[in-house]
């Protein structure tokens, strides 16, 4: 077919309107899983934010005395002092005084925009100290003050590689990966059990990236088939809860854990402790023709007793998906 000589076309035409869709898609994983999960502890009173942990000894299977004698006074113990250092996080942002008096799409104002991004932003950075960090004592001249996160605080219920390090700051380094096995899981919840964290009818957060939540999954399907059906035309076809002898694993993915760990946490022990509260103060402006915005929090975690989780590392990477 051909066009009439003359025929007007949009390719031509002038003053057609933009078809721009009023809305913004914006894309992300979950934000701030862990730190959410988190109850609030104690406001603290100073930069090195410090608690208490204490544990009862062991059995004595020679307690028996003779009629009538005296006690023998045993020694007795002090709880452990501990501390977490408060850390400053912040993020920060400008927009003209002209953004904010155009028509935009996708959003009410520029500066609302930016502000919602930031936000997001900055709680991705927070939940990432509260899983990773390492400590650091600042002097707030060079130096900014840093927290402990939850994985570098689990010493007690460390599953390792045999060849790996475990330095002083809680990081381990080096060692020889291995698959996350039914065994590996079994046996930090046992220990757990042992040190008086967990029995069986109660339940741990297992923490992971997306890479050993396909592990995890293949783990439930060892000895037969992880399929459940759920009605007549729905399959689940991963596993969310983990049930053993010393008690329930329940998974929640987090996208700031290292992709070669795998946590067994008992949530009551870990608390947020916030020294000021997050929020934003507009900054004193340089020119009349924009506006600046700084948002910050300054905070820490309460390792009640690290004792109560457990921590699997040097795992694997690479998941045979069965």
């Amino acid at each position: 077919m051909t066009v009439p000589a003359g025929t007007v076309q949009t390719v031509n035409m002038v003053g057609v309107r933009e078809s721009l869709l009023d809305e913004l898609s914006i894309i992300a994983p979950a934000i701030g899983v862990t730190y959410h999960a988190l109850g609030s502890g104690k406001k603290p009173g100073n930069r090195k934010h410090e608690f208490l942990t204490d544990t009862i000894r062991a059995a004595n299977t020679n307690n028996a005395v003779l009629e009538g004698s005296d006690p023998t006074i045993n020694a007795s113990t002090q709880p452990s002092r501990l501390y977490n250092y408060t850390q400053i996080q912040e993020e920060s942002y400008a927009v003209s005084s002209t953004s904010g008096a155009v028509k935009t799409a996708g959003r009410s104002t520029e500066r609302d925009l930016q502000r919602r991004k930031k936000m997001e932003g900055l709680m991705k950075d927070i939940n990432w100290s509260f899983i990773n960090g390492v400590l650091a004592l600042g002097d707030d001249v060079t130096i900014p003050y840093k927290m402990r996160g939850i994985l570098n605080w689990i010493i007690t219920n460390l599953n390792m590689p045999s060849d790996a390090t475990l330095n002083a700051d809680g990081t381990v380094t080096g060692g020889t990966v291995r698959p996350l096995t039914a065994g590996l899981i079994k046996l930090t919840m046992q220990n757990m059990y042992t040190t008086g964290s967990t029995d069986k009818n109660k339940t741990m957060k297992g923490l992971c990236n997306a890479i050993q939540q396909a592990a995890f999954d293949n783990v439930a399907s060892a000895g037969g088939s992880k399929t459940r059906f759920i009605d007549g035309s729905k399959v689940d076809d991963y596993v969310d809860v983990y049930v053993t002898a010393f008690g329930k694993v329940v998974t929640e993915l987090d996208t700031a854990m290292p992709v070669d760990v795998f946590a067994i946490l008992n949530m009551s022990y870990w608390k947020k402790a916030t020294l000021e509260a997050i929020g934003e103060t507009k900054l004193a402006t340089t020119s009349g023709l924009n506006e600046k915005y700084h948002i910050t929090v300054n905070h820490t975690l309460e390792a009640k007793n690290e004792a109560s989780s457990g921590r699997i590392v040097g795992l694997d990477q690479n998941v045979d998906y069965q």
